[in-house]
């Protein structure tokens, strides 16, 4: 949440109690006590300072920049509501923070001096523009191009300069502690451990989940059917697909088919034995009759831990972990290395 400057709302305050003692009639009106100072949302549209990270602030229109396609993907799924969307946002608003706070610990990260790193930045910098002025033919021209999303070119160098250090910090801590073998840490034991912990990867049945689309009234059957020829050949949501047809609803969110109710066992069935893509015959239900079209398929596995594919895979998990892990000391250190305030 936002809130006004504590020290504006003071000096508010403290001009209006001046000028009624120097008002004769001053003394006659009722005291009155000072209003907290008011709160607007992350999400409110005037712009202002939500955090900062040492000297770099960060701003709510940033925020909701980083944090729009992630809202636009909730709304598609059926709305947001307000402390739904203020959830994005704070949780973008501390992705954020992470990232600049480990941008500007680079340089206390860094096995180089100081002045190197800035010649390192410096060279970056004048690569970046050089390639705007290329494609866009001039700086002018870029700067207009900034101007039409909203954005300024010192905003646009801030911006490049936090990016900048951020990649540069995670070479310092992951990349050089790596340097390019991440599966030489890995061991026998490693790989056996992460092949137990995740058994269900190699040995489980098949699953599936589906979306589908549900058909009522006097011609029910005829428009199921239908609809599901249709479906096999078009690459269109349920919704959609529901849409062209009266008294029929379309439930585009996805459905594992072991949550399926016991009448549709020959839906569950069908999903299980895949494709993804594949869709099923119009199956009568609680009056109504349903079409459902495999979202996503995965095949039973049973694979062994000398598997070469589980091998592989296993690899993979592991070197995730230890990317993860030096990436969350990285974190670690950069906290104790940066100051962050946050907006209350």
């Amino acid at each position: 949440m936002f809130s006004v400057t504590a020290g504006l709302w003071l000096g508010f305050v403290t001009l209006i109690g001046a000028a009624s003692a120097q008002d004769p009639g001053a003394g006659t009106a009722p005291q009155q006590s000072p209003q907290p100072a008011p709160k607007r949302p992350l999400g409110a549209p005037v712009d202002g300072v939500v955090a900062t990270v040492n000297d770099s602030g960060l701003l709510t229109s940033q925020i909701r920049t980083l944090a729009a396609s992630r809202l636009r993907a909730l709304r598609a799924q059926g709305g947001v509501r307000p402390e739904d969307e203020l959830a994005v946002l704070e949780r973008t608003l501390d992705g954020e923070i992470d990232r600049y706070r480990l941008a500007l610990a680079a340089k206390t990260m860094s096995p180089l001096p100081p002045e190197q790193l800035d010649e390192i930045l410096r060279r970056e910098f004048e690569r970046d523009r050089q390639e705007q002025v290329r494609d866009l033919g001039s700086l002018s021209l870029f700067s207009d191009e900034l101007k039409r999303v909203g954005r300024t070119w010192p905003m646009h160098q801030r911006e490049q300069r936090i990016q900048k250090l951020y990649e540069l910090a995670e070479e310092f801590a992951i990349g050089r502690r790596l340097m390019g073998q991440t599966r030489h840490f890995l061991t026998p034991g490693m790989l056996q451990k992460e092949y137990e912990a995740n058994r269900d990867l190699f040995v489980r049945p098949s699953m599936a989940t589906i979306v589908q689309a549900r058909f009522s009234g006097p011609d029910a059957e005829k428009n199921a059917a239908a609809a599901a020829a249709a479906w096999r050949n078009e690459d269109v949501s349920a919704r959609a697909l529901a849409e062209r047809y009266p008294d029929a609803v379309g439930v585009s969110a996805e459905i594992a088919v072991d949550k399926l109710a016991a009448e549709l066992a020959s839906v569950r069935e069908f999903a299980l034995a895949g494709p993804a893509g594949a869709v099923s015959n119009p199956t009568p239900h609680r009056g109504a009759i349903v079409i459902a079209k495999v979202a996503q398929f995965a095949p039973a596995r049973n694979d062994a831990f000398a598997d070469p594919t589980v091998q592989e895979q296993l690899r993979d998990l592991c070197a995730h972990k230890i990317i993860v892990e030096f990436r969350e000391q990285a974190a670690e250190r950069a906290k104790q290395r940066t100051e962050v305030w946050r907006s209350q």
